[in-house]
């Protein structure tokens, strides 16, 4: 049996100036996920990345309850969905955007025996 053991909302105004700086974005990014932030055509598309990883990441710590760092959570962007994959956690994820704003919510579920969905 499963069971949502969190719910995680984020919002996020692209026009904040961490957005900009790419040894901010280094810090809080994985690997795979600096390398397509640099891949971005424009500052335009890397800051609309960075404000979509940033408030996914964000959404996910409180579904999980804070049990990961960012650099521990690596988002991957799909054209059905963001996805993301955490030990002991199932999460479902969406973003939206609306001019400046993001939004993101993460849903965490568990099994009552440890199973993932």
């Amino acid at each position: 049996m499963f069971k949502m053991n969190g719910l995680g909302i984020d919002i996020v105004d692209l026009s904040r100036h961490e957005f900009d700086d790419r040894q901010f974005a280094k810090r809080y990014m994985t690997k795979l996920e600096y390398e397509n932030f640099l891949c971005c055509e424009s500052k335009q598309a890397q800051r609309n990345y960075m404000g979509c990883i940033w408030s996914l990441k964000e959404a996910i710590i409180k579904a999980v309850n804070h049990e990961y760092l960012f650099s521990e959570i690596e988002i991957i962007l799909t054209k059905e969905a963001p996805m993301c994959q955490l030990k002991n956690h199932t999460l479902f994820l969406s973003v939206s955007f609306e001019k400046t704003i993001v939004v993101a919510i993460a849903i965490g579920f568990k099994s009552s025996n440890g199973n993932e969905l």
